[in-house]
């Protein structure tokens, strides 16, 4: 029998953001290839891009999860 043990994909949101109400704020993810989503999912322009854009109405948490094809999942927030 064999067994694989597979690397644990990365995912780095960024650094925190601080911006004025009503501006918009590019949210870009990086890290290892595979499934990005958003979450919440509110005020985003693509929740499940590795870049999308935020205009929040009062100040959120955005935790994004990349999901590899091991089906591997990591996460950050910011």
């Amino acid at each position: 029998t064999t067994i694989t043990v597979h690397p644990l994909p990365i995912v780095d949101a960024g650094s925190d953001v601080s911006i004025k109400l009503g501006e918009t704020t590019l949210l870009n993810a990086t890290g290892t290839n595979g499934s990005y989503s958003w979450t919440p999912p509110l005020w985003l322009t693509c929740p499940l891009c590795p870049s999308t854009n935020s205009t929040p109405e009062e100040t959120i948490t955005y935790t994004v999860t990349v999901v590899d094809s091991n089906g591997c999942i990591a996460s950050d927030q910011l």
